[in-house]
């Protein structure tokens, strides 16, 4: 086999993962990777730009101005970012962080209080009573897709070492029901 060869048949083998790595490191209490959920579920990309194209056409129209259209396409694509760009997710030894363009979210250890974990992600927040903040002050880890790092395991049991302690911390240790398992990351 030719270098060439090699390195083509190395590039097919990592196309499928990347997706959702960017990077791990197991050994140091680190893990880094990438969620991207247009490229997981692109069907649903078409329809989501059709309705942004008619509502800012519709703004522009109704408004008389295409400020007001610009200004349509720039608020629902912000709305919809973790949908259209790569996020990339980081658990250390220190904090756990979500990044996104335009966004840096981060929870230090030291200051969270409660942990939420559902079929699609887990969630650390500095509130110790849930309430309709949670969604601003707290960090949601969405899962990779299973096989992937930063899959739902691999996850739970980082947060376990790290978060075992807090409210809620209980929901780490129980086994995923095969709704969740099976469940379409999006």
């Amino acid at each position: 086999m030719s270098a060439v060869q090699k390195k083509a048949r190395s590039v097919q083998d990592v196309e499928p993962l990347a997706d959702a790595v960017y990077g791990v490191a197991d050994n140091s209490g680190l893990l880094v990777w990438k969620v991207h959920l247009a490229r997981q579920n692109p069907g649903v990309l078409p329809a989501i730009v059709c309705s942004i194209v008619i509502a800012s056409v519709l703004a522009a129209l109704l408004l008389h101005s295409f400020l007001a259209g610009f200004l349509a396409i720039v608020l629902l694509g912000g709305a919809i970012r973790e949908y259209l760009f790569p996020v990339e997710y980081r658990i250390t030894p220190q904090a756990v962080q979500c990044v996104l363009p335009g966004t840096n979210s981060e929870v230090m250890w030291k200051d969270a209080r409660r942990i939420m974990v559902d079929g699609r992600c887990v969630t650390v927040t500095s509130l110790e009573k849930p309430g309709r903040l949670d969604v601003f002050r707290g960090v949601s880890l969405r899962f990779a897709p299973i096989g992937a790092p930063g899959n739902r395991q691999q996850v739970l049991s980082l947060c376990k070492r790290y978060a075992g302690n807090l409210i809620g911390a209980e929901a780490l240790t129980q086994p995923a029901s095969d709704a969740e398992e099976a469940e379409p990351h999006q």
